[in-house]
């Protein structure tokens, strides 16, 4: 897949930019690509003739090769096209047996989250339900109602968790590896017989899933 140009007009004083899309992130050859999703700069433009600052969003793929993860950002509608695609070329099997994961994320959050967790070679079903902990503990003990959660890596506490809470307030609380260890001795049965050699959507209904049913 390669990348793409296009044309679009500022909103703001109507100039032309050509703006490029990217179609695939390969961590060992495009570090600056890489940073720019952990940091969710990706889609960020700037237009050259009067600086306002621009969104462009699309789905592309991510390639982790040093960790063996595929990521398809599946949030505006062409993901599901890019993994049709690559499930044709693909050696799914052969990826699958040598170790490879394959996800499907929706939105930049999730992808720089996955990223995150694959490259420390946690799992990433694990830490879902660790998310369905914090989340039933913060409402239990703090009255805080979660909406969303993401990890993140702050540059002094390293990784934690971004909570979006019901009320519209942003808060951070730490990532406790204990506490992923715990879960994952307690609930690894669970998640053995997920497919290996398909792009899977891991989030923490897919966790819930597991858990109810194992």
């Amino acid at each position: 897949m390669e990348n793409t140009k296009r044309v679009a007009k500022c909103p703001k004083c109507g100039e032309e930019l050509e703006l490029i899309r990217v179609a695939t992130v390969n961590s060992m050859l495009d570090e600056d690509l890489r940073e720019k999703i952990l940091d969710q700069t990706l889609f960020k433009v700037k237009c050259e003739h009067c600086g306002a600052k621009l969104t462009m969003t699309y789905d592309f793929m991510y390639h982790g090769v040093e960790d063996k993860f595929f990521l398809v950002n599946c949030e505006y509608g062409t993901g599901e096209e890019i993994i049709e695609k690559l499930v044709k070329t693909q050696d799914m099997k052969g990826l699958a047996e040598a170790g490879y994961r394959f996800r499907k994320v929706y939105g930049i959050k999730e992808m720089a989250e996955k990223i995150l967790i694959f490259e420390r070679g946690m799992d990433d079903k694990i830490v879902e339900t660790v998310k369905i902990g914090m989340v039933e503990m913060l409402d239990t003990n703090y009255s805080l109602q979660v909406l969303q959660m993401y990890l993140y890596e702050d540059k002094e506490r390293g990784l934690c968790f971004q909570c979006k809470l019901k009320d519209k307030r942003n808060m951070g609380t730490d990532f406790q590896e204990n506490s992923y260890d715990l879960y994952k001795e307690h609930y690894k049965k669970c998640f053995e017989e997920d497919p290996r050699e398909e792009y899977l959507w891991v989030n923490a209904r897919f966790a819930l899933d597991r858990i109810i049913d194992c």
